[in-house]
């Protein structure tokens, strides 16, 4: 009834166990705990005698387990785990004896065993985040987390727990693969399936969950100096060593007022395809119009509406340089493409001709969520609709506001837009131990220079907690 461990060759049942989790790494049990009560498998079925140790005679040849270990049974510090090679029975050796030092033991676990680890809870409500709330708090900052992108049972506990008690904020990191990792795409309508290398798709778990904050890592006032590293090394080919990608898109008219302070933002294409003179992308509001086929996958049947016009399309396979002529010769004063790169291998996308095509309206791309709206917009709405480009937006010089490259980024598998916001996460300092000749110095703060969506976390959670305080 206790989780006794089973008594063979006189080792008498103790109330803890030995245990592997699903990565074959081993701890030990609680008092009165067994290894399903925390989620994990016996390393040895009916477990191991946890503060029995074993004695042997002066030729090796085991004698009994009756003795008491000389160790802390909270930690088995200086013991090893043993196994019987005669009848693979799992022992321990004496305080600072190794299983080599006897006859017939082979270690269980070369390394000697671990100590009780930090696990995860079954259920995050009851055996976590209940216990935070009784305590009186509301924001509950966690800067840990897995990189499966999957939905599974623990990000629906966070979910519902948030569900269920609406005052309570739930903050998770982020994760820190947005640099190195790869990940893959849900398949799309075809069945094929993408692969990001550029950091998309790496946040993980449960991060993802739609009822917590996500926190990715910004750069701090220690980071490094900024430089155009990642324009460079996002738009490959197309990098022409200029800053002035970045446009704005300016929603006006008697129906659009709603949508001002909409922030949709996009790349202008690349100047073999369209040279406005200066490279000025900037057009003064106009009235708008979609292109009937939206795709262009068929002739354009609406070029007579396109005359003083912004042209409205998306970007896909359809798309020829032929098809941005007929509407220049239609009268188009500017164009707005957009497109779902989700299902493509670049993160950005840029039109570019290749050589020279005579163009001089302005051209941007934005992402498709954004196009959507817009398109929305047109349609619905018609002539009390005006759209406008504006900028360029050159890259922001406050190093907060650039995203630090470690940072995981969505989208979530389910195409959600994640981390939620961001705050200074790379080159901050952190608590460290002081050293003995630092105390003897005098020295009463460590401190250690530290980088991870981990740091950004509890930093988001602090001004999360002075407005919830000023509120």
């Amino acid at each position: 009834p206790n989780g006794e461990a089973r008594t063979h060759a006189g080792l008498p049942g103790q109330n803890f166990h030995a245990c592997r989790d699903g990565s074959g790494d081993m701890m030990c049990t609680a008092y009165d705990r067994t290894c399903a009560d925390e989620g994990m498998t016996e390393w040895n079925p009916g477990g191991v005698s946890w503060n029995k140790c074993c004695s042997f005679d002066s030729d090796g040849v085991f004698e009994s387990c009756d003795n008491d270990c000389a160790h802390d049974p909270e930690t088995n510090e200086n013991n090893f785990l043993c196994k019987d090679t005669s009848d693979g029975e799992g022992l321990y050796t004496a305080a600072d004896e190794k299983c080599s030092d006897y006859v017939g033991l082979t270690e269980y676990y070369p390394d000697g065993f671990e100590k009780e680890a930090l696990e995860t809870p079954d259920d995050m409500g009851p055996e976590m985040y209940d216990y935070a709330k009784a305590a009186g708090a509301y924001i509950h900052s966690d800067s840990w987390g897995g990189n499966t992108p999957a939905y599974d049972v623990q990000v629906n506990q966070v979910d519902t727990y948030a569900w269920n008690n609406l005052n309570f904020l739930p903050m998770f990191a982020a994760g820190n693969e947005g640099e190195d990792a790869t990940a893959g795409t849900p398949e799309d309508a075809s069945g094929i399936q993408y692969t990001y290398t550029d950091g998309r798709g790496t946040l993980g778990n449960p991060t993802n969950a739609k009822n917590c904050i996500s926190v990715g890592a910004a750069l701090s006032d220690n980071s490094e100096a900024i430089d155009n590293s990642m324009l460079a090394t996002k738009l490959g080919d197309y990098w022409d060593s200029k800053t002035d990608w970045t446009w704005q898109v300016d929603i006006g008219g008697s129906e659009g007022v709603h949508w001002s302070n909409a922030l949709i933002r996009g790349f202008r294409v690349d100047v073999s395809t369209t040279a406005p003179a200066a490279g000025d992308h900037s057009l003064a509001q106009s009235a708008a119009v979609v292109t009937n086929p939206v795709d262009l996958c068929s002739a354009i049947t609406n070029k007579a509406q396109m005359s003083g016009k912004v042209v409205i399309f998306r970007w896909g396979s359809c798309l020829g340089l032929d098809d941005l002529q007929e509407m220049v010769t239609a009268g188009a004063v500017g164009i707005i493409l957009y497109t779902w790169d989700w299902y493509t291998n670049d993160r950005f996308q840029v039109i570019a001709a290749g050589s020279a095509t005579g163009l001089t309206i302005p051209i941007i791309v934005v992402p498709g969520k954004e196009g959507e709206l817009l398109k929305q917009l047109v349609e619905q709405r018609g002539e009390g609709v005006t759209l406008g480009i504006s900028g360029p937006i050159l890259p922001p010089t406050n190093k907060f506001d650039n995203m630090a490259s470690f940072s995981s980024l969505g989208p979530t598998y389910d195409w959600r837009i994640k981390p939620d916001l961001v705050a200074p996460g790379d080159s901050i300092y952190s608590a460290d131990t002081l050293t003995d000749a630092e105390v003897a110095a005098g020295d009463t703060c460590g401190k250690v220079d530290m980088d991870g969506t981990s740091m950004a976390t509890p930093i988001a959670a602090g001004a999360f907690t002075l407005l919830r305080q000023y509120f």
